[in-house]
């Protein structure tokens, strides 16, 4: 394993005279992955000062105000390489034999922050949560293909008249959208799911992180507020402007059929309608 290790930072000695370089108190994040949570599994951050791999260090990542990110502060040292590990919780000391996963050796140029999804897709930033929440069920559209999608910025994420039109009443939300079965792009929701529940309208529910299930909430048009730094999902009766009401009539028209599948040319049949935010089933 080490002489993995030193064959490693040797191909990478190219990018190392370019890197930036990180010293003690500089902070890291990680956000792992349902997958990395499993087994209560412990974190580590590992750095190395060049490429000899002559200096080494490693720090224990901790998540002490319980909000799903870890952190961990840069030893003494002046430091260019970066690798964040999934360590074996039996163990206390840091060290390749007692390492699980790790994201793979990085070379440092200012992110601080990874998200990791699933066991092997690493996310690099300035920030520790997901650019995008993805949202199916809300206007009775399942498509994991083409899902909502609810921006955000440093874990606080806001939609603006969100149209819930499901005769279930029900929505998942994820975290991930990549390649899956088919080379298809499409959510997971298995794995990177946030579970809420039953939502009651104007009143803050739990977020957990978890295995995609259902959440319920009463149908109507909401301005939704999602808070993973605090854990939170807001939805409130929206009352649009009159800007918006003119952007919603002017919004390009989509169809779907009731599985949630994109429609060209929709004829002879019981449709679902999307303008906007706006969804309602037709027959043509």
């Amino acid at each position: 394993m080490k002489k993995f290790y030193f064959l490693t930072l040797a191909l990478i000695c190219a990018f190392v005279a370019n890197a930036d370089t990180f010293t003690a108190g500089t902070k890291f994040y990680l956000n792992p992955s349902i997958q990395w949570s499993e087994a209560n599994a412990r974190f580590a951050l590992h750095v190395a000062a060049d490429n000899t791999g002559a200096t080494v260090a490693w720090v224990d990542m901790t998540d002490e105000d319980g909000d799903g990110v870890y952190e961990a502060e840069a030893p003494e040292g002046n430091w260019t390489i970066v690798d964040f590990c999934r360590m074996n919780p039996a163990t206390t000391e840091n060290n390749w034999d007692n390492k699980w996963d790790d994201t793979g050796y990085t070379v440092y140029a200012g992110n601080n922050c990874c998200v990791v999804t699933g066991w092997g897709s690493y996310a690099w930033g300035t920030s520790p949560y997901w650019e995008k929440i993805y949202m199916t069920g809300y206007n009775g559209t399942w498509s994991a293909s083409e899902p909502f999608e609810i921006s955000g910025e440093n874990g606080v994420y806001t939609a603006k008249a969100v149209e819930f039109t499901n005769a279930e009443k029900t929505f998942k939300l994820s975290t991930a959208k990549g390649v899956w079965d088919n080379n298809e792009t499409k959510v997971g929701f298995n794995d990177n799911g946030l579970n809420v529940g039953t939502v009651t309208v104007g009143t803050e529910a739990t977020v957990t992180r978890a295995w995609g299930e259902n959440n319920t909430i009463e149908n109507g048009t909401y301005d939704i507020t999602i808070d993973l730094v605090n854990k939170t999902f807001l939805a409130t009766a929206s009352v649009p402007t009159a800007i918006e009401s003119v952007e919603a009539a002017s919004a390009v028209v989509e169809y779907y059929n009731l599985q949630g599948v994109k429609v060209a040319n929709p004829e002879n049949g019981l449709f679902i309608k999307k303008q906007g935010n706006k969804a309602v089933k037709v027959i043509l």
